[in-house]
């Protein structure tokens, strides 16, 4: 029996392959959110995982932008961390936009623009 968030057998080689190359930037934001949220309420990825009934490693890759939680695993830690899904995503968009107009300043810096 799986437990809460583990990948099934099938996309076993997807998610090497995604650990592999460092996840998506989406997931890196996602990861960095929750972090800081639980950094902000000086809570343990330990205390985080038990509460919201996952493994503490991967709780660590969520962070870590390399996996990619179910509804069900999302909405548990948003619980966990008193924050709702929808303001979990506001925060994600947000930080999501940030990157790409730091990014998009980078190439323009390389390509001579500015």
């Amino acid at each position: 029996m799986r437990r809460v968030g583990e990948d099934c057998p099938a996309s076993a080689g997807q998610s090497s392959r995604r650990q592999a190359a460092g996840g998506s930037p989406a997931n890196g934001d996602l990861g960095r959110a929750i972090r800081k949220l639980r950094r902000e309420r000086r809570v343990s990825i330990e205390a985080l995982a038990l509460a919201a009934g996952i493994h503490p490693t991967y709780l660590s890759s969520i962070e870590r932008g390399l996996r990619n939680p179910s509804w069900r695993v999302l909405s548990a830690l948003a619980g966990s961390l008193q924050i709702s899904v929808a303001d979990l995503a506001r925060r994600v968009e947000s930080a999501a936009r940030v990157r790409a107009g730091i990014e998009r300043v980078l190439v323009e810096e390389q390509e001579g623009v500015l």
